[in-house]
C-alpha cells in the first residue's frame, strides 16, 4: 500500500466513525518502508493494532522495539516443528513436492516430505524462533500480545509444537487456527502436493479439534484457541460444529479489507 493510498483513509476514519481495530497483514508488512510511521499514525486515532507477520524481517530485538509500542498484538505464521514449517516455505512448483507420492495418505506423505526437507539447509523455522525468543526479551516492557497463527496442514503436530516452544522460554497468549483454502497464486498449481494438503477434510479438522482440547486441557497457551475460517458445510454438518459445544473454538466470521490498491471488501475472511 502506498503512503497516499494510506494517508486517504486515515482522513476517511477522522472524517467517519473508525474502527476499533486494524490488522495489518500482506504479503509481509514489516517489509513496509514506513511500517513505524503507518503504526504511529494508526495508534494516534486510538485504533488497535494487530500485525500479522511471518516472523522473518525483523528478527532484531532493537528493530521490534521501536515499533512494538504501537501494536496490540503481533501475530507470527507458524506451519508446525521445524521440518514442516521449512516445507511449507516452499514454493508449490519446487521439484522435492514431485518425490511426494501422490497415491499415498496424508500423514505418510507428510512424513516423506519432512524428511525431504531435512535435507536442505533451510532456516526459515530457525529465524521465526529467534524472532519470537527476541518479543518474549521485550514483551515486559510493552504491552502486546503474542499469538499464532498456525495452517491447517499443522494440526497433526499443534501440542508437539507449542512443548517445542515452552523449551525454547516462549510462551503464547492466543492461537487464530486458519483452514487455508486455495486461493490467489495458488490457484496455478491446484494439483500440487502443498496445495492438496490445503484442502480441508474432515479428518483433518477433527485434528484440529482434538489438538485444540489437548492445547486447552494442558494449559499450552495463556488465552484462547479458535477457528476462525468457516470450513466447507458438508465438513461443518458432519463434525457438529454449528452447534453450542463448539462455539469456544468455531468462530468463522468476515471483516472488511481495503487492498493495497485501496479498495474497500466488505467480506474478506477475518
Amino acid at each position: 500500500m502506498s503512503w497516499e493510498v494510506f494517508n486517504y483513509w486515515v482522513d476517511i476514519f477522522n472524517k467517519t466513525k473508525k474502527p476499533y481495530r486494524v490488522i495489518i497483514t500482506g504479503g509481509e508488512p514489516t517489509l513496509h518502508p514506513r511500517l513505524k510511521e503507518i503504526l504511529e499514525k494508526i495508534h494516534e486515532l486510538n485504533i488497535k493494532i494487530n500485525l500479522v507477520t511471518n516472523g522473518e524481517t525483523l528478527n532484531n530485538a532493537v528493530n521490534w522495539s521501536e515499533i512494538t509500542p504501537y501494536i496490540n498484538t503481533i501475530e507470527i505464521s507458524l506451519r508446525g516443528d521445524k521440518s514442516l514449517h521449512d516445507l511449507f516455505t516452499l514454493a508449490a512448483d519446487d521439484p522435492l513436492w514431485q518425490e511426494i507420492p501422490k497415491d499415498t495418505d496424508f500423514e505418510k506423505q507428510m512424513m516423506i516430505g519432512k524428511k525431504l526437507i531435512q535435507k536442505r539447509n533451510i532456516g526459515h523455522y530457525a529465524t521465526v524462533i529467534k524472532t519470537l525468543k527476541n518479543l518474549m526479551a521485550i514483551k515486559n516492557n510493552h504491552n502486546f500480545q503474542l499469538n499464532l497463527n498456525i495452517d491447517i496442514q499443522a494440526a497433526a503436530d499443534m501440542v508437539q509444537c507449542l512443548n517445542s516452544l515452552k523449551e525454547e522460554g516462549i510462551e503464547i497468549d492466543n492461537i487464530c487456527l486458519q483452514v487455508t483454502q486455495i486461493s490467489g497464486r495458488a490457484k496455478i498449481y491446484p494439483n500440487a502436493i502443498p496445495n492438496l494438503w490445503r484442502q480441508p477434510t474432515a479428518e483433518m479438522v477433527t485434528k484440529y479439534l482434538d489438538d485444540a482440547n489437548r492445547v486447552i486441557k494442558n494449559k499450552l497457551i495463556k488465552g484462547s484457541i479458535m477457528i476462525i475460517d468457516p470450513v466447507p458445510k458438508e465438513i461443518e454438518d458432519k463434525l457438529g460444529l454449528n452447534k453450542n459445544y463448539w462455539k469456544w473454538l468455531y468462530q468463522p466470521h468476515t471483516v472488511p479489507a481495503i487492498s493495497v490498491n485501496g479498495y474497500l471488501r466488505s467480506n474478506v475472511l477475518g
